[in-house]
């Protein structure tokens, strides 16, 4: 990638912050995640769980490390793995708003409220995000900002006003809290 320009969304520092304001404002400690298996470029997001639990000096529980294929239906069977923990946890995090759904899905189908029980918060921003009940909190990933920037990028090539090697442009996420948490 050394000659092309890329952007991307800074799902690290965004993920740190979400799982801090989960501990800060909402008075969770047993914090669960669900994201993707370690060879996966998406596994920087599970690295600022545990930096944001790390960092508040809270214990992983072994089983609150969950991985996932990006589906409901992923997020739905292990939600179910961690309701069967004992202690449960208080809020669970999935890395994308479709395992996220599956968490809402599985709470459901152990009789259990959210967030009261268990709060869920995914990632993504997907449409049906606010369409669901509850409404999924989440973060939002600023696609349109992204996409702006690497036309910009582009056009500064096509026009020759840059020439140099490839550049990464890093674009911040916004947590968009709604009823899930």
């Amino acid at each position: 990638f050394a000659n092309f320009d890329r952007v991307f969304a800074d799902d690290y520092k965004a993920t740190l912050e979400t799982v801090q304001w989960l501990i800060q404002k909402r008075g969770h400690q047993r914090i669960a995640y669900i994201g993707v298996p370690h060879t996966h470029p998406g596994i920087r997001r599970q690295r600022a769980y545990v930096q944001a639990m790390q960092d508040a000096g809270l214990l992983i529980h072994p089983g609150y490390l969950q991985a996932g294929d990006f589906t409901t239906e992923a997020g739905l069977t292990t939600t179910m793995a961690l309701l069967d923990l004992d202690p449960r946890p208080t809020a669970i995090v999935a890395c994308n708003d479709l395992m996220a759904m599956g968490c809402l899905l599985a709470a459901e189908a152990r009789g259990l409220c959210v967030p009261g029980d268990v709060a869920v918060v995914g990632f993504d921003d997907i449409p049906e995000a606010s369409r669901l009940c509850p409404k999924l909190t989440t973060v939002a990933q600023r696609s349109g900002e992204m996409g702006e920037r690497l036309a910009q990028a582009l056009f500064e090539r096509i026009e020759a006003k840059y020439t140099g090697p490839g550049r990464a442009f890093e674009v911040p996420c916004a947590l968009v809290v709604r009823d899930s948490a």
